[in-house]
């Protein structure tokens, strides 16, 4: 009797222990799934406890030889802007802090000559620019007056954007095709991003898988790093960071009713530009910016892109639309975060010459604009009541 009472005392024992685990496993994996921040963002939001400052206005020297047909990606290095124009000029090119401009690369397959320009970054053990021609699958070192310093070549591997992890291993924003090797029939599985080692000569891991409609979709600038790496996906309002080798959600962005949904993305990528052009949808989350005081992003929304800035410091969201309305900024395209809080954005030549500006020297400034000249760089600050 007493055997039987020690074995049934431990059965009880141990029921109770796996209880209390799957208990507490329960609670650990939901603390978890909600371990990242929720932005409520409000396309009419009315935040009031805002102050813009434009600290300058610079135009970008226009030339036959400077001229920027469309602005993909700005980066602020060493006092000078770097900019990339992936899509008509296919070139990368440099201009000083007051606009003056200093180089662009060549086109053409010669050695330091590129064709098709698809990113830039900056190497972090070199501190040298690094662009990267898809045409031959080749990355291009060159220094900060854009003077060629090597180029290696890479076995073939598709690259819209991409930036560096750390020394060792990069992450690329390309979408690829892979066998399900857990089914007989051959069955293709789609992912927006790959881990790849340094020389891209491994894939380390695939991440956020997508279907074959979407990836179609082709984003502008999806990749930031500054303080960290963060990314997004077409049509996913998350944004995500690196932990591991593995995606890790940082924030969720909430819309609500403007937000896509998986209903949205059943009925295909042309009703969902189509409902973003009418005004009933936000869709392109795209242009990352992060700093240890702000997070910003990109959007399209009725035919035009705007911008959200999330404030770290009081927590509040602020909305491009709001900017353009009460004529605080010229309507403008968002393009990086500098120091603690200056923003750079870009706004076209005709956009800038109909603009009031508070700050009288800036209309002086800006009088003799042509439609042909390049686009305006625009540094403004917040500074906000807390």
């Amino acid at each position: 009797m007493k055997n039987k009472l020690t074995l049934f005392n431990y059965i009880q024992f141990v029921g109770i222990l796996f209880l209390f685990y799957c208990f507490t496993g329960l609670i650990s994996c939901k603390t978890e799934q909600k371990n990242y921040d929720t932005l409520t963002c409000n396309i009419k939001t009315e935040n009031d406890n805002l102050n813009v400052k434009v600290r300058s206005v610079i135009k970008l020297e226009t030339s036959d030889s400077s001229l920027i047909g469309d602005i993909t990606k700005i980066i602020f290095y060493k006092n000078r802007f770097f900019i990339l124009d992936r899509m008509i000029s296919k070139s990368l090119f440099v201009f000083d802090i007051n606009g003056k401009f200093i180089a662009k690369t060549r086109r053409g397959r010669g050695p330091g000559e590129c064709v098709n320009p698809k990113d830039f970054m900056i190497d972090p053990v070199n501190l040298t620019i690094q662009l990267w021609d898809q045409s031959n699958y080749n990355m291009m070192e060159l220094d900060s007056n854009l003077t060629h310093v090597r180029t290696k070549h890479f076995e073939p591997v598709g690259l819209m954007n991409a930036e560096y992890i750390n020394r060792d291993t990069m992450l690329v924003f390309a979408h690829v095709q892979v066998s399900d090797k857990t089914k007989n029939n051959n069955n293709l599985i789609y992912f927006n991003y790959s881990l790849y080692t340094n020389g891209f000569n491994k894939a380390i891991n695939r991440l956020l898988p997508t279907s074959k409609e979407l990836i179609r979709v082709v984003l502008e600038s999806p990749i930031c790093k500054t303080r960290r790496v963060i990314f997004v996906a077409p049509f996913d309002n998350n944004i995500y960071g690196i932990e591991k080798t593995k995606e890790k959600i940082l924030y969720q962005l909430d819309f609500g009713t403007f937000g896509v949904n998986q209903a949205d993305i059943a009925k295909g990528v042309n009703y969902i530009f189509k409902s973003s052009r009418n005004g009933s949808k936000i869709t392109s989350i795209d242009n990352l910016h992060e700093n240890d005081n702000y997070l910003a992003f990109s959007f399209f929304y009725k035919n035009r892109i705007g911008f959200f800035i999330h404030s770290k410091i009081t927590n509040e969201n602020y909305c491009s639309e709001k900017f353009f309305s009460k004529k605080i900024l010229p309507i403008c395209t968002l393009k990086g975060i500098f120091c603690e809080d200056n923003f750079i954005a870009v706004s076209e030549p005709e956009e800038v010459k109909n603009f009031k500006f508070a700050d009288t020297k800036f209309n002086t400034q800006i009088r003799n604009i042509k439609e042909q000249d390049n686009p305006f760089i625009i540094l403004f600050s917040l500074k906000e009541q807390q």
